[in-house]
Formats: structure tokens, C-alpha cells, sequence
């Protein structure tokens, strides 16, 4: 067993199980208090809990209420609180009136959740946090954060504008969303959140506008969705899913649901139909069909003088599509171009696909055309790499006359290509790329796309046991201690561990 794994398992026993809820605030940023104060907004009511103010100063709850707390110089501080009791932990309302005020809050100052501990959170969280546009989360300890009986989250994250990601907390007992994340403005992915029993969800991510990834949710009980994605967008696949599943699991009579920009792919439409229809009678609010993609090859070669064939593909539902401007010879039909090739030359036609709600999709399509001794590449369009181990791939290309020179545009990283057509180097990230593959001589250019897959890396091989320890190490003490200290050096331990 290596000494970094050896680290790495200290550090995990030694840390685990810390029971407080632990914040960092930095008291000199702007808020209500003055720079060298922060208030605690702890909500009112029973309380049995630990308040650790990290000055090496400390104060019992027994009553609830907020705590304002004088430190001796300004700066970034470190507060634990600490239950002692199952319920003992009253709450936390920051409740920020941002952008309006401060509303006798401290929001602003917090810069980070460290960790969620053994605190068990009261029914509500209503505006936990709300306002703490300066706060990122960091615990690592979600997954056993005690929210599994808050019934309301509202406005419990409100605001919070540097959170890019949120953590999978337990929430399966909530029923009520209402603004919890609104105003997240930089929040980009979004978990699998347990949102089943969930009925209020009015303007639960309102002005979430950054979003690139969100995951399915479950929203059978939503009863009120008013503004829910207001000045959001979904993934269309996404939005499309949660259509499907609202048709087929919520059978609420008259739902009102903002979806903000998100769109829809055919089989959405069809479930939104059912949902706006006469049965259900939602109001729906969305930015309508997504538009056609085009995935046929826009890189395309012909032999003038030939026979030439194009079929345009797209996904969505087109019904509809253009191809323009067309050179001589070649005539369109039905997403067909055909006819017969033009003289040399490369030739850029603009290509739309609609379907029928006026979504467009467009794309440009270059046609080159060489003449009968232009090079065509023969080698196979499929190949697979892995991530950290050399690749080699050759393309090759039936030519008459001059040999042809190749490029490759489009590679992943850490691989390049020789004007003799060799792609070599060793793949730095996993992942499938489109590479356009050229053979170019006197006569013309051959084009051809490589679909090149890099595959993530395997794990490594056990590299055996550790070389033993020096003379007068072996169990003893000097090899012992050694081991240990570079073990607790590795953790970033401030208080130094006596080795016997």
C-alpha cells in the first residue's frame, strides 16, 4: 500500500464524522453589520446547541435567536455550531432582500458551507441562505446532510449567484419549492434532487439562466409551476423528458407551468399537446418545437461530369428544407440534391431544415468537385484510441498521377497529422470527434470524415509493495514515525501526533 494512499485513508478517518454544521464568512465584506461583526441569524424558538466563533471562543444556545458576534480584528473566520441534542439545532434565516437592502441580514458574508455535519434541520428552511451571493458550497458530506424532514425549501438558496453546482441533499419529504433557487444566476448543472412529493414550485429557478446540464426530476404533485424556469433554459432533451413524464404521472386537471426559453422535440410536442389539451387544460409557457439540427455530412467530393446524390438529415421533425444556391448540373427536391456534378471547383450551399413552427436549422454545405484523377480516400472512417496511450492512423487514398498530400482538422488533443497522412501522438481526454480527412494532388481534393473515438484509461497496474524502509527503519520506531509523519503532513494536521 503506497504512502498517498495510506494519507488519503488517515485523512478520511480522522475527518469523518464531524458532526457541526461548519460556515466560513469573511466579516469585512459589505453587509449589514459593521467589518468586524457578524450576525448569526439563527431562527427562534428551542435551541441546544454549540456556537464555535473560531476566534477560540465559544457560546451555549438554549434559546434561539440571532447571535452577533464581535471579533478583534476583521477578516475570514471559521464558525462550527454544533447540536447537542436531536432537535437542538433551531435553524438558520438569512433572509437578504437583495438586491433591495440588507434587511438587517449578514448574507453576504459567507463564503462557504465546509460542511453540513450532524445538525438536523427543522421542518422548514425557509430562507436558509437566501441572499449569500458571495457563498460556493464545498461539503463533501452531502449525502447525509439531516434535511430529510424539511417539508419547505423556500427561497432556502435564493440568490446564492456563485453557486455553479448544487450537492445531492436529501429533500423527500418537501412539498413546497417555491424560489429556492431563483436567482442562481450562475448555477450550471443541477442534480437528481428528489422532488416527488413537491406541489409548490412557483418560480423555483427563476433567472437561472446558466444552465448547460439538468438532470430529470420528478414533479408528479406540482400543482403550481407559475414562473417555475422564468428566464431559464433546459436542455431541449431534457425539457422533452420532463414533458413526457408530467403527461404520464401528473394528472393535476389545470397546472400553470413556465418553462422559460426551454424547447421541445416531437415526441415533447406530443405530451405537451396532451397536457394543454382539453383533459388537462394547463397553461404552458415555452419557447416552442426546438429547431431542426442538420447531421448530414457538410463536407462532401464529386468527379465532375458524374452522377451526384445529397440527401439532407436533421433531427426534430423537419418537413420542410432549402438548398441554395445550386451550380449548374444539380437540381433540389425533397431534401434531395441531384443531378450531374458541375465543373472543378468548391461550391458553398446554404442548407435549412424547418419543422413547420417556424424553427430553422441551417448549416453549409461544401461541395468539392475535382476531376477523374482526384484522390479518394479508402481507409476505414471508424477508429478507437485511449486516453495516455500512443495512437497511430493512416489514411490512404486511390490516386493516379501525383501522390496526394492529407491533412486532418478537427483532432482531439495530443494528436496531429503528417502531410503523409499519419495521425500519431498520444490522446489527452476521452471523447468521439468528427475529423475531416482531406487528400489533396493536382487533380483535386478527397474529403472524408473519421468518426474517432478516445476511450477513457483503464486502471493502472498495482505497483507492488513499497521499497522497504531504510537500515534501523523496518517496524520500529524511526521507519514507523517517518511513515506517519509524512502521513500526517500529507493531511494538513495542525497538532503534532506523539509516535511511541
Amino acid at each position: 500500500m503506497t504512502r498517498c494512499l495510506l494519507a488519503a485513508i488517515l485523512c478520511a478517518f480522522l475527518n469523518a464524522g464531524d458532526s457541526a454544521l461548519i460556515l466560513e464568512v469573511k466579516t469585512n465584506n459589505v453587509a449589514f453589520s459593521p467589518s468586524t461583526q457578524f450576525i448569526l441569524p439563527l431562527l427562534p424558538g428551542a435551541a441546544n446547541c454549540t456556537v464555535t466563533w473560531g476566534d477560540g471562543t465559544s457560546q451555549t444556545v438554549t434559546a434561539g435567536g440571532a447571535l452577533t458576534k464581535t471579533y478583534a480584528s476583521a477578516g475570514t473566520k471559521t464558525i462550527r455550531i454544533t447540536a447537542n441534542s436531536a432537535n437542538g439545532f433551531p435553524g438558520l434565516a438569512f433572509a437578504d432582500a437583495y438586491p433591495s437592502g440588507f434587511n438587517n441580514s449578514d448574507a453576504r458574508k459567507v463564503t462557504k458551507i465546509v460542511n453540513w455535519g450532524a445538525v438536523r434541520w427543522p421542518s422548514s428552511m425557509d430562507f436558509a441562505f437566501d441572499g449569500c451571493t458571495n457563498m460556493v458550497i464545498t461539503a463533501t458530506d452531502h449525502a447525509t446532510a439531516l434535511t430529510d424532514q424539511v417539508t419547505n425549501f423556500d427561497y432556502a438558496w435564493r440568490n446564492c449567484s456563485s453557486l455553479t453546482s448544487f450537492p445531492l441533499i436529501r429533500t423527500g419529504m418537501a412539498t413546497s419549492f417555491s424560489s429556492t433557487w431563483s436567482g442562481c444566476t450562475a448555477l450550471a448543472t443541477f442534480p437528481a434532487i428528489d422532488t416527488a412529493k413537491g406541489e409548490n414550485l412557483r418560480e423555483t429557478w427563476k433567472n437561472c439562466g446558466a444552465f448547460t446540464s439538468f438532470a430529470n426530476l420528478d414533479l408528479r404533485q406540482m400543482s403550481d409551476g407559475t414562473g417555475c424556469f422564468l428566464g431559464a433554459t433546459l436542455p431541449s432533451a431534457t425539457y422533452s423528458t420532463l414533458l413526457i413524464a408530467l403527461a404520464s404521472t401528473n394528472s393535476d386537471p389545470s397546472v400553470t407551468f413556465h418553462a422559460g426559453t426551454s424547447r421541445y422535440s416531437p415526441a415533447g410536442k406530443t405530451a405537451r399537446d396532451l397536457l394543454i389539451g382539453p383533459s388537462r387544460s394547463w397553461v404552458i409557457t415555452d419557447a416552442g418545437l426546438a429547431p431542426p439540427v442538420i447531421t448530414s455530412s457538410l463536407a462532401v467530393s464529386a468527379v465532375t461530369g458524374t452522377a451526384f446524390t445529397y440527401t439532407i438529415t436533421a433531427t426534430n421533425g423537419p418537413n420542410t428544407f432549402t438548398a441554395s444556391p445550386l451550380p449548374s448540373g444539380l437540381v433540389f427536391s425533397g431534401g434531395v440534391i441531384a443531378g450531374t456534378s458541375p465543373t472543378v471547383g468548391t461550391y458553398p450551399i446554404t442548407l435549412t431544415a424547418t419543422n413547420g413552427t417556424a424553427s430553422t436549422g441551417s448549416a453549409v454545405l461544401q461541395l468539392i468537385v475535382n476531376s477523374a484523377a482526384a484522390p479518394v480516400i479508402t481507409s476505414s472512417l471508424t477508429a478507437n484510441g485511449t486516453v495516455g496511450q500512443a495512437f497511430t492512423y493512416q489514411i490512404t487514398a486511390s490516386a493516379s498521377g501525383t501522390a496526394p498530400t492529407f491533412t486532418a482538422v478537427g483532432l482531439p488533443g495530443g494528436l496531429s497529422c503528417s502531410s503523409t497522412g499519419l495521425i500519431s501522438g498520444t490522446p489527452t481526454s476521452s471523447g468521439t470527434s468528427t475529423v475531416s480527412l482531406q487528400a489533396t494532388n493536382p487533380s483535386g481534393t478527397g474529403l472524408a470524415d473519421l468518426l474517432l473515438t478516445v476511450n477513457a484509461a483503464g486502471p493502472g497496474p498495482d505497483p507492488g509493495p513499497e521499497p522497504g524502509p531504510a537500515a534501523g527503519g523496518g517496524c520500529g520506531a524511526g521507519g514507523a514515525a517517518g511513515l506517519l509523519l509524512a502521513i500526517v503532513a500529507a493531511c494538513g494536521l495542525r497538532r503534532r501526533h506523539a509516535i511511541r
